[in-house]
């Protein structure tokens, strides 16, 4: 839960929220190219709160609007909401985003937050209901499932090249000094302190920086998250020469730098380590800059959505996912038999 807010930034305001929110309030109306089954002689495309949204409202309501970037917002909600179905405890979880959204909307906006909330809900069209958070969520919770369970698959082809760059996951405790040459008997004391609880046997260098460090990580149990040899040099020279000195469960000694003393402890640094970790998902993502879109595209032959009527708009949607055009359409498959 922590990890969320801090991940989207609900902590730090609102813009953030309503920008989500844009999103959760358009994918009521999904693109008329990816139907799913058809009611009173129209295609429905998506069923949303107990209301079929058919392809006439989509045209209508959407990517008449609001363009083509809309559109794959849209589309992409609706397709990962359809991707499985999801257990209690993603429920759970979705509904406890939806409620921190609700509280920042609270704190911001006082006693009248709740009509703000369903101002903006009626302002994108949608029955104001506040409910359509949970929704929301939800689908972000089971395109990050899915997206996880699709690397996971293909780790292995992945690795070589991104391992290259020597990944792993490191944590560390910093005593803040303001002149390290000349720390105060308080802040050698403190020192002391932590490096006394690190040596008890079974010892959480998590909980000791929670207790000890001064750093902003600490309410994190000190994590600093994935680094590689390239993001090392984000760090400080004294720091990043220290995160490659030691294996996965070890620590660094204690070392100096112009913020006071660090130790560095190394949580994972292999592939098998650190699968699971979203650190390692997003620097995937991130390394592979199109693999996001070719787990969305899988994701949308998956459910046999990759069916069209406008050929034009299929083409743009093929090449923002960077599907190769190498089949007919439909239509030229069509017209070539009436030919002969």
């Amino acid at each position: 839960m922590q990890d969320f807010l801090k991940k989207y930034g609900f902590v730090a305001g609102v813009a953030v929220i309503l920008t989500a929110m844009v999103v959760v309030l358009t994918v009521q109306y999904a693109s008329s190219l990816f139907k799913t089954k058809r009611v009173d002689g129209e295609d429905v495309i998506y069923s949303f709160d107990g209301n079929n949204v058919t392809a006439d409202q989509f045209y209508e309501k959407l990517y008449d609007s609001s363009g083509f970037s809309l559109l794959i917002s849209s589309l992409e909600q609706t397709v990962y909401r359809q991707a499985f179905e999801p257990d209690a405890d993603m429920k759970a979880e979705a509904k406890l985003q939806a409620d921190a959204t609700i509280s920042n909307f609270k704190a911001s906006y006082g006693e009248s937050y709740e009509s703000v909330m369903i101002d903006i809900l009626k302002q994108m069209g949608y029955p104001g209901k506040l409910s359509s958070l949970t929704d929301y969520y939800l689908s972000t919770l089971m395109r990050t499932q899915v997206e996880h369970d699709y690397i996971d698959a293909r780790l292995a082809e992945y690795w070589p090249d991104f391992g290259a760059n020597e990944p792993r996951l490191i944590s560390h405790i910093l005593i803040k000094m303001e002149d390290p040459d000349n720390p105060t008997e308080e802040e050698l004391a403190k020192m002391e302190e932590a490096k006394a609880a690190l040596a008890v046997e079974g010892a959480d260098f998590a909980e000791v920086a929670k207790t000890y460090s001064d750093d902003t990580s600490a309410s994190s149990g000190g994590s600093l998250g994935l680094v590689t040899r390239d993001s090392i040099s984000e760090f400080v020279t004294e720091f990043a020469d220290q995160v490659y000195t030691v294996g996965t469960g070890e620590t660094t000694e204690w070392f100096k730098t112009e913020y006071g003393y660090h130790i560095i402890k190394v949580d994972a640094s292999t592939m098998e380590e650190l699968k699971g970790h979203d650190e390692l998902y997003d620097s995937i993502k991130t390394y592979y800059p199109n693999l996001a879109n070719e787990i969305t595209w899988a994701q949308i032959e998956a459910q046999g959505l990759d069916t069209y009527e406008d050929a034009d708009l299929y083409q743009q949607i093929k090449e923002y996912y960077g599907v190769a055009d190498d089949e007919e359409t439909p239509e030229e498959t069509v017209e070539e038999g009436e030919a002969e």
